[in-house]
């Protein structure tokens, strides 16, 4: 007897029982790997942005708002901070580093931040092609910035006013940016970024020569140890017209309210395997009760309950393998759909979909839960009774 075939068989004599139950975990199994990757990457994505920054210094506001435009440029800024109260702590000598950023104009939805060429340090970015941008209007392009504009070394564009595509009249005609550098893919905020210097940005807003009035959007500072932690922040916020905000601290805050949502989506989504699993019960049990006399057949043949038990068992692997893989495959099929989502609305890729260790975890506990399941079904189908089964 080829067990296997047999299962098969039995398995597909009941179809929509059958369908039922692998949809069902099909859903379940999909919905945890899909939750598993969106944490993974979420807090993947945000950690690995904070690069070398310690501090951010903005216009006081929400601390979280001034991270997330500084840091991640995926919100609007808080505002402006004056050029020289922003240069008086810029030079604390508590400060390994400090560079400037100022925000202003976009091109087709990529943000020009105006900054200094420290920024490139602080990401460990480096150069695929051409040069770091010197003079005024030269930019280098963060990697998909590039792949999604076209543009190459020398290529030139007219940028709009905002952080948004805008409408013909708020086009800076009279100044055209030249592409001088295309970053190397860093897989960071980075990369879909037109980095300028900070010094195009006052001119085509009209401070160049404007001395005092000149402003910056943000400052990100790394530190030289930590006194400065527990000195300058306070100083900041206190003495200055300034916040001063901890990516760290800010961040693991948010990735702690967003856990709330994505651990309730993984709860739900083991309450559907578990109610899968009564599904799979259900149907192995009621194919049962239909087959049972040709399970007493079997039995007459010469097969061993054990082999109607581990029939039993093998159709309620078959289940599990194949939403197992149908689980996993809806989850790629989802994060594929939602690659594309943030690519087009916030320029960000999430990144590749390998085969998580707790989804092997995922697998198997699916396959648990289906044998557990086959547990009453493949027993009543140990104990069956020949003689009272072909008398009836």
């Amino acid at each position: 007897m080829n067990m296997v075939k047999v299962a098969w068989f039995n398995l597909w004599h009941k179809p929509f029982s059958a369908i039922v139950s692998i949809m069902l975990m099909v859903l379940g199994v999909g919905m945890v790997s899909l939750v598993l990757h969106l944490g993974n990457q979420i807090e993947g994505q945000f950690t690995r942005n904070l690069g070398g920054v310690d501090m951010v210094v903005g216009a006081k506001g929400s601390p979280k708002q001034l991270i997330l435009s500084a840091m991640y440029h995926i919100d609007a800024p808080t505002g402006n901070i004056p050029r020289l109260e922003a240069e008086r702590i810029m030079k604390h000598p508590m400060l390994e580093a400090a560079v400037p950023l100022a925000y202003g104009d976009s091109y087709k939805g990529f943000k020009i931040l105006g900054t200094t060429p420290g920024y490139f340090s602080l990401f460990d970015a480096e150069l695929a092609q051409g040069v770091l941008n010197d003079k005024n209007m030269e930019v280098v392009l963060g990697h998909r910035a590039a792949h999604a504009l076209g543009l190459g070394l020398g290529g030139h564009f007219h940028g709009t006013h905002g952080t948004e595509e805008a409408d013909e009249e708020h086009v800076h005609h009279g100044h055209a940016y030249e592409v001088v550098g295309i970053l190397k893919p860093t897989g960071l905020a980075i990369d879909q970024l037109i980095i300028c210097n900070i010094g195009t940005v006052w001119e085509i807003h009209g401070g160049a020569d404007e001395g005092a009035d000149q402003e910056y959007t943000a400052v990100l500072a790394k530190w030289k140890g930590p006194m400065a932690m527990l000195t300058l922040p306070r100083l900041i916020n206190t003495q200055t017209s300034m916040q001063a905000a901890l990516p760290s601290i800010e961040i693991s805050s948010l990735i702690d309210q967003l856990g709330i949502g994505i651990r309730t989506l993984e709860s739900l989504a083991w309450l559907i395997i578990v109610v899968s699993g009564l599904s799979v019960w259900l149907s192995l049990l009621g194919a049962l009760r239909e087959r049972r006399y040709e399970l007493a057949i079997m039995r007459s043949l010469g097969a061993h309950p054990v082999q109607l038990f581990a029939l039993v068992m093998v159709e309620a692997s078959m289940i599990a393998i194949m939403a197992s893989v149908g689980g996993l495959v809806l989850s790629r099929l989802l994060l594929w759909y939602l690659s594309l989502y943030m690519a087009e609305t916030y320029h960000y890729e999430l990144a590749g979909f390998v085969l998580m260790a707790k989804e092997i975890w995922l697998v198997a506990l699916s396959m648990a839960v289906a044998l557990c399941a086959a547990l009453t079904p493949a027993a009543l189908a140990y104990r069956t009774n020949v003689t009272k089964i072909l008398s009836e």
